[in-house]
This record gives structure tokens, sequence and C-alpha cells, in this order.
């Protein structure tokens, strides 16, 4: 329950219509779903203003509003009292909310493990959680749900029976992982790596580091759990001031993983810890898997989880939709479906995933643009193109504004111009489906506004049967 004084205590709202007495059952953004019972806060987005909702939600019997100072013409006090439901007034409705899941998350005897990198939060996020819910009850991000807006609608999710919360935090200017660390307080902090990504806005990988770094200095204390292979994460441990646990594949790391053996349904794990031996079977591929089993491994053991429960967790792990997930076409061609999302790392580790597993087949690449790179737009595709014809990818799919420069360096590598297509989505999967054989493999990855889930879709319909 949310009282009228616990309201004004989070946001130092200024209470302009309601009864003192009443109170709610939970905080909504979204007018779709807020139910009779909810502190509705009426956010400013980009495409919607939440304040035009206000006399619809009053009218389906809601009671409880926080309003944008400068909306108090349009939303005068006297429509909330004579609705009898109460309005309070603050400057800014997004810190309003973000104020709102500090104040609950710290009225919660929770624990909060925060996650940020370049790549592999979501995957990671997932994998930890399935871990922890072996032994506590717990709580985690929905989706990727990591911004802004997203941090404080998982805070305030959070009930009493929670033991732990395991939260993911994205970030594309500088003071935004910032930020979110002071919302959630997280006593454990996860950094996966430093790869290129939202250089628009934080314009180079040392920009990248210092962003990621924020959710450390935002500690006071606590545990960092770091990815000692990462040499920008690893230098991370220098001057913080809690306890750090590192995790990867070299030597004199605290959580190591010493043994990966690929085969055609997935990999089986081997990590070492110092309470002791995981060994897990995860449905997926590739190094960059690897390591994010590795991290949850690692988050297992600093929170006290058994060596066989760590193991029996990741073992409930399943891959999420568009993130290396693998399907079978009906011609026996593989399919790895990493279309969520993309950035030059991802891209890269994407690469590596299906080069290890074409043995005797061929590995093609379809690819879309890779978005907020800003001025490295041109070059960090070419560099894509290049990675791709050293790596082994027999032919590239290319669409979008970059898709030039993605074969220009491809070219510039060695690949032959045969193996390089431009062109829309539809061509691209026609052609590629009249070339596919029984033992090839294929990469689909592009940013999320390149929708190349379509792509996916478009080669399982070329092979039914």
């Amino acid at each position: 329950m949310w009282t009228q004084t616990d309201v004004i205590k989070a946001t130092g709202a200024v209470l302009a219509a309601g009864v003192q007495a009443a109170g709610f059952t939970g905080v909504a953004i979204d007018s779709r779903v807020a139910g009779p019972g909810d502190l509705y806060v009426s956010i400013v987005g980009d495409r919607n203003d939440g304040h035009g909702f206000v006399p619809e939600l009053l009218g389906r019997g809601n009671k409880g509003f926080v309003i944008r100072g400068d909306r108090v013409e349009k939303l005068p006090a006297a429509m909330f009292t004579s609705a009898g439901a109460a309005c309070f007034v603050v400057p800014d409705t997004l810190l309003a909310l973000q104020d709102l899941a500090a104040f609950h998350r710290r009225r919660l005897d929770v624990r909060v493990l925060g996650i940020t990198g370049t790549c592999g939060k979501t995957t990671t996020k997932e994998m930890v959680a399935a871990v922890f819910e072996t032994t506590f009850a717990t709580h985690k991000t929905r989706g990727n749900l990591n911004n802004h807006i997203g941090v404080p609608l998982t805070l305030l999710a959070l009930s009493p029976s929670h033991q732990w919360a395991v939260v993911e935090m994205g970030m594309n200017h500088p003071g935004e992982i910032r930020r979110l660390a002071q919302i959630a307080a997280p006593g454990i902090g996860m950094i996966t790596n430093v790869l290129p990504g939202h250089l628009e806005g934080v314009g180079s990988l040392e920009g990248v580091a210092a962003a990621k770094k924020e959710l450390l200095e935002e500690m006071s204390g606590g545990t960092a759990i770091l990815n000692h292979d990462d040499e920008r994460v690893r230098a991370m441990a220098k001057g913080f001031a809690g306890q750090v646990f590192f995790f990867g594949t070299g030597p004199g790391v605290d959580i190591r993983v010493h043994s990966v053996r690929q085969s055609g349904s997935g990999m089986d794990l081997a990590v070492s810890t110092p309470s002791g031996e995981v060994r897990a079977h995860l449905d997926s591929f590739g190094p960059a898997m690897a390591s994010n089993a590795c991290a949850a491994v690692a988050a297992g053991f600093v929170a006290g989880i058994q060596p066989d429960k760590i193991a029996a967790g990741l073992q409930t792990w399943a891959p999420i939709s568009g993130r290396l997930q693998v399907a079978r076409l009906s011609n026996g061609a593989g399919l790895l479906d990493d279309t969520y999302n993309a950035n030059p790392g991802s891209v890269a580790a994407a690469i590596r995933t299906v080069i290890s597993l074409k043995n005797q087949g061929r590995a093609y690449l379809v690819l879309g643009d890779m978005m907020e790179l800003g001025d490295h737009a041109v070059a960090e595709h070419e560099a894509i193109g290049k990675l791709a014809a050293q790596e082994g990818i027999d032919g590239i799919y290319a669409c979008g504004a970059h898709a030039q420069a993605v074969a220009r360096g491809a070219s510039q590598a060695g690949m032959p111009e045969s193996a390089i297509f431009l062109g829309a989505k539809d061509v691209l999967v026609e052609r590629l489906a009249a070339r596919l054989r029984s033992q090839d493999w294929v990469l689909v990855k592009g940013s999320r506004l390149m929708g190349m889930e379509e792509a996916v879709t478009g080669l399982k319909a070329a092979f039914l049967e």
C-alpha cells in the first residue's frame, strides 16, 4: 500500500486535491493497465503525454494522480475533488516516478544486483535470475526494461516477499547508469563488457567505459563482479571500495570457465569457483554465451548459492527470442536468430559463434544496419565487413543505409564480390534460400529498427515443406 504521506515523502509533491486517508495499491504509467487502486503518474513521452489520459481515468474511477505543475491549468484541482480523487503536483513527473521507485526499494528488505555492459545484459540477467530462483524469491527486469523508466517500473513491482532483485541497467548517454544506480542502490554490481555501442551518445570506447563504471561509482562498498577478459572492465577494479570478484577464461580469476564442449544441441560448460565446480548444459552456443553463463555462476557464488543449485538454475535457462536463438530449416540448414538488436561488439560475437558451428558446411551473414553509432557508423560497418571476411563467413547479405560500407570492408579483406549481396530483405532472403544446403548455417543480425526478424520469417517460409 501507498499512503498519501508516502507519496509526498518520496516525491516532495504538493497535495492539490484528495482525502488525506486515501491510499493506493500500486503505481502505473500506462493508462491502459492502470487499475482503480493505482497511483497514475502522468509521464510526458516522445509520442504521448500521459496527462491527456487523466480525464478518461477519472471517468473509470481511478483515485490517484501525479501531474506536472505546468499542467494544472488544464487539470484543475476541482476536477479531482469532484471525482473524489487525489492529485499530487510535482515539477517533473519522470523524476517523481524515479523517486517513488527509490523510496519503495529502500522500504523493502530486498537485496539488489545491478547488471550493465555493452552486450549480453539481458541474457546474463535471465541466467542470473534462473540461478537465484533456485534458492531465493527473486524478482527481475521484465524483457529489457532497463532505462530511466524501465528500472523504476521494475523496482515498483517488488513485493515484501522478494529477497533478491536482478536489475538490468542500460544507457545511451553519460549519467544514465549513475542515476539508475542511485535509484536501485545495488549491493552487487556486475559489468559484462565494454564494446562499441551507443557511440553517438558517449563518443568513444573510453566514453562507454566511463558510463558503465558509473554503476560502481555509485555503490558505497558492496561487491563488484567484473569480466577479467575485458581489459577496460578489469581496470574498473582499481579504486573500488568494496570487494571484487573476477570472472573469465584466463588463469588466476576467481570464477573461471575451464572447459567448453560444443555439440549439436548446445554446449557443456565447466566453471570453477572457490566453493566448487559448476557443470551445466546450455541450449546455446559460442564464447559470448559461455561468458554470460560464467558471470551468472559468479553471481550465484557471491550470493552464497551452492554449485549444484547454480548448475540446476543454469539448465533451466532458455534463449530469449531473437537472442542467438537456434532453429533448423526444413532442409537441415541451421539458423541463428540474433535479431533483437545489434552493435559492433554483439555482431562480432555472433559472427564468431556461427563460424564455430559451420564445420563442413558454409556460414552466411544476413546483416542490417547497426544504429546509434554517430560519426563512427561508416567505419564500424566497414570493420564488421572486414571481420566477417577474416573470420571465414562464406557470404554476406546486407541491407540498410550502411550496406555498402559492410561490402567495402569485406571486399578489402578478400571476400570475392560474388559472395556479397546488397538489397531489400525479401530479395536477399530469396537469393540466400536458393544457395542454402543442409550443412550450412545462417546468422541474421541487425538493430531493432531494421526489423531483421522479417528475414528470419522469410527464410523459414522459403523452406516450408
